[in-house]
């Protein structure tokens, strides 16, 4: 029987395997025999008779010789490109380590066979509108994402990420474990990283419509988006487009992240009865951004006028009193008079 079963090899009973390679022999194929799976093994031809959803048939087992890799006894090392890796059963979480104490899982899941290859992760976030992806050409390796993605590498791999701005936008460089406005290049890794792309565009910036609008204020209302960057948010605001007053926003500066921002401001010295022209401006890093020009026109409240009684009432003479409340604004006051409530006769009042 010496040229079967090479791998394994049973003439009774039922041999029953998972998470096991069986792969790579030198003579007698890999296995010969009754053999059940229980999944997630991996063979390098089809003799075992592997057919669970998660088992692997003609696989690259990749396994370095038989060694001194670390625990009590010798295992074969997994090897880059090896079919087994992240393609076992964790068991729900209670295999914990490999054969050599080595924790399991060190990738996305625990390896098949007693080796766990160590991996480390690269993980990836976007801030702002734009795109990473890796430049690198390692088996299995794929970064390419617009919010956050990950994968994993082998120790001592490199690995060269890529920022790609969106329409509008600006990279503004990388935080975390790279920095600069380069590409993120990851040499020699030797631990898990996590990176960030930044990026950014001028704020955009939506006058709304004055609130409050009195006599003399009015509030001044606006809706502001970083874009990705910190936001200094003022009002202009004139009687005319060219404005000639500017405030600064109650709510600026707005932070980078923030999003779509409510912003306004409550103004006062104003004339009665006037049209006032304002706008919102954004500013950050990356530029400038003038909202729309609104307007709103101040209220002009009515005097308030009371008839007093007559005084030094003469044979052809008399004073006419009253008392006049102009609420805020220059009032003209006459007094009107004559023989019936028709009056025909008016005087301009003095003070």
């Amino acid at each position: 029987m010496a040229d079967t079963g090479g791998g394994l090899f049973t003439n009774q009973g039922t041999v029953t395997l998972s998470n096991s390679i069986v792969a790579s022999q030198g003579s007698g194929g890999d296995c010969t025999g009754a053999i059940t799976s229980n999944g997630y093994n991996l063979e390098s031809a089809v003799s075992c008779g592997f057919a669970q959803p998660t088992d692997i048939q003609n696989g690259t087992a990749n396994l370095g010789g038989l060694a001194n890799n670390g625990g009590a006894t010798q295992t074969h090392a997994l090897q880059s490109g090896s079919d087994a890796i992240d393609a076992g059963d964790c068991d729900g979480g209670a295999v914990t380590t490999d054969q050599r104490g080595t924790a399991r899982p060190q990738g996305s899941a625990c390896d098949i066979g007693a080796y766990e290859l160590v991996q480390y992760e690269v993980a990836v976030t976007v801030s702002g509108s734009g795109s990473v992806a890796d430049d690198t050409s390692l088996a299995g390796f794929t970064i390419a994402c617009g919010v956050t993605c990950s994968d994993y590498v082998l120790d001592g791999d490199s690995v060269t990420l890529v920022a790609t701005p969106g329409a509008g936008q600006n990279f503004t460089g990388w935080s975390g474990d790279c920095a600069g406005v380069g590409d993120c290049v990851l040499n020699a890794i030797a631990a898990s990283k996590a990176v960030t792309a930044n990026f950014a565009a001028a704020p955009t910036a939506t006058t709304g419509a004055a609130s409050g609008v009195g006599h003399s204020t009015a509030t001044l209302n606006g809706t502001v988006n970083d874009n990705g960057a910190d936001s200094t948010v003022t009002f202009n605001y004139g009687t005319t487009v060219g404005y000639g007053t500017t405030v600064t926003a109650d709510e600026s500066p707005v932070a980078a992240g923030s999003g779509s921002a409510a912003v306004s401001k409550a103004i006062s010295g104003l004339t009665c009865g006037t049209t006032y022209h304002f706008r919102v401006v954004g500013v950050n890093s990356e530029g400038a951004t003038n909202g729309n020009d609104a307007t709103f026109t101040t209220v002009c409240n009515a005097a308030d006028a009371t008839t007093n009684a007559a005084t030094s009432i003469g044979q052809t003479g008399a004073t006419l009193n009253g008392t006049v409340n102009g609420n805020g604004t220059q009032a003209t006051v006459t007094f009107e008079y004559g023989t019936t409530i028709a009056y025909g006769s008016t005087v301009t009042a003095t003070q």
